[in-house]
């Protein structure tokens, strides 16, 4: 409780009636002194018992319509104080609070209760340059007695979340070569193959495939066998995996590569709640494993899925990342430097002697390790989406081979680094070169079995970088 000007003004003449009193020897001005100090004393319980009846009777609700917005995006948040009778006598005003970095377009979040019940309140329009969870409210009560003697500010609870997502990457492309697929990610595209009634994925043909199953438009088409899976209309777990270490943010504002690869995530997401899919979650940051959900299918925890995606950011990269050579190069060059005496081949020759140390510096590394550990808490993974950029490639095909051990069947989302970036494409001659290495990562990632392996990118880039390497065509990459 707060005591107003007017308040010290009145205790001052008490004060000094009480004062008067004492050098007069006047009972009257005694006798004033000590009703004036009464009638403040009585005020002053009375603004605290009511206060409390104030606090007591009123309901306050606070919503945003809508709750969940791209930034820049607008809502519209709504206040409402609802009053009990027995609360009236006292000026009473609700102040809500709204998070730091939300912009006030319109309205005033602060307003007057009126006296005796009823309800009133007030509504404001908003946006938030800024992605996050974001908290409106609690809301202040601002309480004062009508003689404008005391005054107070009371908390109060309730409040409601407004989540701010990142703006969705305009045009996305999904696909393989430079071609875009219809469907990106459909009910049970990559589930086991068989006799399904709805035709899923394409992909190369493997020595054991039934010839019953080859696409033979598909193979006319491409000029190899392709065969067509079919999908398989059952439950399936799916275990859903999303770099977001340093270089996922290569980009500009709202195109980065993670803003790309979060709209797939969330198709997935989206297809196993509608199918009732379980589905897990893995999140990957420079220093290892960020999250890790164990598949469900309970309604909340998509849910849960879908507010970790949305609050993802890049991690950060100080420790840099390197492509450690595969086994069969480093077996290439030490051969190469067995029978070489100079010293620098005495240096390395240790270093090369054990291919197999190769394998657990591999196994260090950070999307390999979370793959790995995900894999060995589950038993029942039928199919891994992963979400991730070119950068690693050494790393990729060591995840996709593990993937292929455990018997899971294996979707790559790839991000292809020539595409994004500021200056990506100052270049296009480097650039489509650049495509091109990703496009031979991509087919060779698509031909172990059981894995499948599409591009994602801003269409509008993908096409002009292959619209400059058309007069000069590269063999593994298809321009149709």
């Amino acid at each position: 409780m707060r005591f107003t000007r007017r308040f010290r003004a009145a205790a001052g003449a008490c004060a000094t009636l009480g004062g008067l009193a004492a050098v007069a020897r006047e009972p009257v001005l005694l006798v004033g002194s000590l009703v004036l100090g009464a009638w403040l004393v009585g005020a002053a319980a009375a603004f605290v018992a009511g206060t409390r009846r104030a606090v007591e009777g009123l309901d306050i609700d606070i919503s945003a319509a809508p709750a969940t917005v791209r930034t820049d995006g607008e809502t519209t948040v709504t206040v409402r104080a609802s009053r009990e009778p027995a609360a009236a006598g006292l000026q009473v005003t609700v102040d809500c609070q709204l998070p730091a970095v939300a912009e006030l377009i319109d309205g005033d979040p602060t307003f007057a209760v009126t006296q005796g019940g009823g309800t009133d309140g007030t509504t404001v329009l908003l946006t938030a340059p800024v992605a996050g969870r974001f908290e409106l409210g609690p809301c202040r009560l601002g309480v004062a007695d009508p003689l404008g003697l005391f005054e107070t500010t009371v908390p109060t609870e309730g409040s409601t979340e407004l989540a701010v997502q990142p703006r969705r990457p305009r045009d996305v492309h999904v696909g393989e070569g430079g071609r875009r697929l219809a469907v990106a990610y459909g009910e049970h595209e990559t589930g086991r193959g068989g006799a399904g009634l709805e035709p899923a994925e394409l992909r190369q043909y493997i020595p054991g495939d039934p010839t019953s199953r080859i696409d033979w438009n598909a193979t006319a088409r491409l000029g190899e066998p392709y065969v067509r899976e079919f999908e398989a209309q059952v439950d399936r777990e799916t275990l859903l995996v999303i770099d977001h270490r340093a270089t996922m943010g290569a980009g500009r504002t709202g195109e980065t590569k993670l803003d790309y690869g979060r709209e797939l995530a969330l198709a997935v997401v989206d297809s196993a709640d509608d199918l009732a899919d379980p589905l897990g979650l893995v999140t990957v940051g420079d220093g290892g494993l960020t999250a890790q959900y164990d598949p469900s299918a309970a309604d909340n925890h998509y849910r849960r899925v879908r507010t970790r995606l949305a609050d993802l950011v890049p991690t950060d990269g100080s420790g840099g990342r390197s492509d450690p050579r595969g086994p069969g190069e480093t077996r290439e060059v030490a051969a190469r430097l067995a029978d070489d005496e100079s010293a620098f081949a005495d240096a390395l020759a240790p270093l090369l002697s054990d291919s197999e140390a190769y394998v657990q510096r591999v196994r260090e590394r950070p999307l390999l390790d979370a793959v790995g550990t995900a894999l060995a808490r589950r038993s029942r993974t039928e199919l891994a989406v992963v979400v991730t950029d070119d950068t690693g490639r050494t790393e990729l095909r060591e995840t996709a081979r593990l993937l292929r051990r455990q018997g899971v069947q294996t979707v790559f989302y790839l991000l292809p680094g020539a595409l994004y970036g500021a200056g990506a494409l100052t270049d296009l001659d480097d650039a489509y070169a650049s495509y091109v290495a990703f496009e031979e990562l991509r087919q060779e990632l698509a031909g172990l079995g059981g894995v499948t392996a599409f591009e994602v990118a801003p269409a509008d880039r993908l096409a002009a970088v292959l619209s400059a390497g058309r007069e000069r065509p590269t063999a593994g990459v298809s321009h149709e």
